[in-house]
């Protein structure tokens, strides 16, 4: 890794969880982690200068229940039993 860019696409009122949106550069290659939620990560990316072609992994987290149930409440989405 080169350099270390941090996307800052999460919720600030988050207190159930981390946000972890970030990205590794090494070269011309990025590795993207987590991608934030919803499309504010397409506005991070261009401002950071990260061509979309360029990403070459992303790594995205399995939502836990503690997420689940945060999405269930605000969107009456509930997970599979």
């Amino acid at each position: 890794m080169e350099k270390l860019i941090v996307l800052g696409t999460g919720n600030a009122q988050a207190v159930h969880c981390y946000n972890t949106c970030f990205a590794m550069q090494k070269g011309e290659e990025y590795f993207l982690t987590d991608a934030g939620g919803g499309n504010g990560i397409l506005l991070a990316l261009e401002k950071q200068n990260i061509p979309l072609e360029k990403i070459h992994h992303i790594f995205v987290p399995m939502p836990t229940t503690t997420t689940f149930s945060a999405w269930s409440g605000s969107s009456g989405w509930s997970p599979p039993a």
